[in-house]
């Protein structure tokens, strides 16, 4: 994790988010889900859903290719405490085939411009995805 993604400013708060999505595309491109699970709070079932998906596409055979997500702009939520900071996000979703076990026949999806808002929270000296809206 770069060392700006680790402050307890807003902009450290958004840096840690560009980090978040890098860490899902890695996760998407190769299996490997432990980095994404340790981004994520014990409660965030939208982080849960997707390292189970993956988990479960990568243990059957299957894979996923795509060129990820691209963070576009994350703009901080007004109002919000400075140890639980959310960002309304722009992101760039790139096309996206999935193979969901081996041999099986590919699901196409088209990508495009996708809204979501995620919340962080503060726990001990490191930021952690505590809900993900999309």
């Amino acid at each position: 994790m770069p060392s700006s993604a680790q402050g307890e400013s807003r902009e450290g708060a958004a840096d840690f988010v560009g980090f978040w999505v890098e860490t899902l595309n890695y996760a998407t491109d190769s299996g490997d889900t432990e980095g994404l699970k340790s981004l994520a709070a014990k409660d965030c079932t939208s982080c849960a859903d997707f390292a189970r998906t993956l988990d479960q596409i990568y243990a059957a055979g299957g894979h996923v290719e795509s060129k990820g997500w691209e963070l576009e702009s994350a703009v901080p939520v007004a109002d919000q405490p400075e140890t639980e900071p959310s960002f309304q996000l722009a992101l760039k979703l790139a096309p996206q085939t999935v193979y969901e076990k081996k041999g099986a026949k590919p699901k196409e999806f088209r990508g495009g411009t996708q809204p979501a808002r995620i919340f962080l929270i503060r726990e001990s000296d490191h930021w952690l995805v505590k809900q993900l809206d999309i």
